[in-house]
């Protein structure tokens, strides 16, 4: 019995341990800029999102009550205007990490080979 755990010590003390650290030292670090922009694309697709609800109270207090005409047509191409801007910042953020995912699948599968 006590040979065993002699054995299994010798084992975990041989092999190299993977920190959190270490992972973010090689990975993540040297894609800072990408991270970045990916974070800033995130804002910027969550604030787009909150121009639907804040306008949608604008068209049932003021709009509809005074049938304004231009004021809705000004709140609908504001409307519009951030549905794209959502829909670009998701496109944007979806092709960056794609990218960057299949580039570090493929130096990991290099660096197993090796």
């Amino acid at each position: 019995m006590q040979h065993l755990q002699t054995a299994s010590k010798k084992t975990d003390t041989s092999t190299p341990k993977v920190t959190m650290a270490k992972a973010f030292t090689t990975i993540i670090w040297p894609r800072r800029n990408l991270v970045f922009i990916g974070l800033g694309l995130i804002v910027i697709k969550s604030l787009s999102g909150l121009i639907l609800p804040w306008q949608s109270k604008i068209l049932l207090d003021e709009v509809i009550p005074k049938k304004d005409m231009t004021q809705l047509y000004s709140l609908i191409g504001i409307v519009l205007g951030a549905i794209l801007v959502q829909a670009v910042s998701s496109f944007l953020l979806t092709r960056i990490l794609s990218e960057q995912a299949q580039y570090l699948i493929s130096e990991l599968r290099a660096q197993v080979q090796k």
